[in-house]
């Protein structure tokens, strides 16, 4: 507590200790925090914006599945090898453009050519955009390895395998050939 005089008037000043102003300001800011979460309303999560989003594709533009990995300067698609046209750009299923070098797996692609006939533009395919793309069947096959082929089929316990009837027909040959 700090006295001061002035003309007659007595003044007081009282003063806080630093601390507890800091404690003070730091327990009603917390609970102003607290009280508008526990009063905000609950919010269903709201699906990614771009999934509402459709693509709308360039007229003119191809059908493919992209091959990768990318040879520098060149894309495959198909079975055909095109030549990359300067400034070539690749768009994910979000729309982003990515590096030809972090292309893991083949996809289908729509594809636009420049007036050299380069590859200028592709964007990658989501699985709701190759249904509604209608690929040909050939061209519609499993992008994963084939499964392996099935296991032959068991033999006939009855008929003996084919290595003892020619091991019993080379055993006659020779016994007939000595007597």
């Amino acid at each position: 507590m700090a006295l001061a005089k002035r003309s007659r008037i007595l003044v007081v000043y009282t003063t806080m200790p630093l601390p507890s102003i800091a404690s003070a300001i730091i327990s009603s800011v917390i609970n102003s925090i607290v009280e508008s979460i526990l009063e905000a309303p609950a919010q269903q999560p709201q699906p990614p914006m771009y999934a509402a989003i459709a693509r709308n594709f360039p007229a003119g533009t191809l059908k493919g599945e992209l091959q990768v990995p990318l040879q520098p300067g060149s894309v495959q698609i198909g079975d055909k090898i095109l030549r990359a046209a300067p400034g070539l750009q690749i768009r994910n299923e979000l729309n982003m453009i990515v590096l030809s070098g972090t292309l893991q797996r083949s996809a289908y692609v729509r594809y636009q050519l420049d007036p050299a006939g380069g590859v200028w533009r592709i964007w990658l395919l989501t699985a709701a955009e190759v249904a509604a793309a209608d690929f040909p069947e050939p061209e519609r096959k499993q992008l994963d390895p084939p499964p392996p082929p099935p296991p032959p089929p068991p033999q006939n316990p009855q008929t003996p395998p084919a290595s003892d009837s020619v091991t019993n027909s080379a055993l006659e040959s020779t016994g007939s050939s000595s007597q």
